[in-house]
């Protein structure tokens, strides 16, 4: 019987890379880029490995009822990081609406799904609203800016917030504040954590050389 079609090695790495880009979903404001390859290459995997776990037949072999249970298992925890990692984008999404509607530009980083379902949300939610009270108001108050009034925290627009970075790989000098008229720099090593404004740690996240936690 085949085993499978990645290697241990693959898989265990997919399934490590799945898990720190959760982390940084959560950890930061901010949508980051779907993970297309890397979702569908561990989806299809569950596809086969269900698929073989389906063809074991009852035994009371130990050894084969042992190999059955750990395969299971093994499948619910990949099946826990996809759903935690869409559901965790959703929860963004939601939660942001308004924002990404303004930011087109943001769109480019969701997956078709996903900016499907900010189109029908958007609308959804549009209708709702001016059927409810919009409609009852003048017409200069209809419009819904969610610019209105101070930013709430935790939006698209917070770039600056502070975050802690673990270094996956050597990153050597990093300036912690581009902004700023008096440059401060950083040596990262390997192994390392760090405390750096989002917007300067974002780069690394992206080339998967750290990642937050």
């Amino acid at each position: 019987m085949e085993e499978s079609y990645e290697t241990k090695e693959d898989i265990n790495d997919d399934v490590w890379r799945l898990r720190k880009w959760l982390v940084n979903e959560k950890c930061c404001n901010d949508i980051l880029p779907y993970q297309e390859e890397l979702v569908t290459g561990l989806a299809d995997l569950c596809q086969f490995q269900q698929s073989l776990v389906e063809q074991m037949t009852e035994s009371d072999d130990f050894a084969l009822v042992l190999v059955k249970n750990l395969k299971e298992l093994e499948l619910e925890r990949i099946r826990y990081l996809l759903k935690e990692y869409l559901r965790t984008r959703l929860r963004k999404i939601e939660s942001w609406l308004f924002y990404l509607w303004r930011d087109k530009e943001k769109w480019s980083l969701l997956s078709s799904s996903e900016t499907e379902y900010t189109k029908q949300l958007h609308q959804l939610i549009t209708s709702h609203f001016e059927r409810s009270f919009l409609s009852g108001l003048p017409e200069k108050l209809r419009t819904i800016d969610e610019r209105d009034g101070d930013n709430p925290p935790g939006n698209l627009d917070d770039m600056d917030e502070f975050v802690f970075l673990y270094a996956a790989k050597e990153i050597g000098n990093v300036t912690t504040d581009p902004s700023s008229q008096v440059t401060s720099t950083i040596h990262i090593r390997k192994g390392e954590v760090v405390c750096l404004r989002y917007s300067v740690a974002k780069q690394y996240l992206l080339d998967e050389s750290a990642f937050l936690l």
